[in-house]
């Protein structure tokens, strides 16, 4: 009866145990996840900058050589908004050293320069 009983304590322990590694790495998995999906954000983020930044420019180029047409707001709206943009990832990434002790986005653990600089 004692030898079935350490047995099934046994079974039990290294059910919990096994169970308890299947479940860690599972939640690593959905935490790598959420890793690349920040990832695709950031690049997202450059990609639309960078395409905002290229239509202020034609607009711009719009607005010099018809100006009744094109008003002056447009290419300016277009370029404050690419660089917010640019600059939402790093922003971010500081707003959550700041608030949460911890950062997000693509490179997070460097937090101490601006997008595109050298560390």
């Amino acid at each position: 009866m004692q030898k079935a009983l350490i047995t099934l304590i046994t079974a039990s322990t290294i059910g919990i145990a096994h169970a308890y590694t299947s479940i860690s790495s599972s939640l690593a998995g959905v935490i790598s996840l959420f890793t690349m999906i920040s990832q695709i954000f950031t690049g997202m983020a450059y990609i639309v900058g960078l395409m905002l930044f290229i239509a202020a420019i034609m607009k711009f180029r719009q607005y010099r050589e018809n100006p009744q047409q094109v008003q002056i707001g447009q290419p300016l709206t277009l370029f404050g908004l690419s660089v917010t943009a640019i600059f939402l990832p790093g922003f971010l990434n500081l707003a959550g050293v700041f608030f949460g002790g911890q950062s997000v986005g693509a490179g997070a653990t460097n937090t101490s320069v601006l997008p595109g600089g050298s560390s």
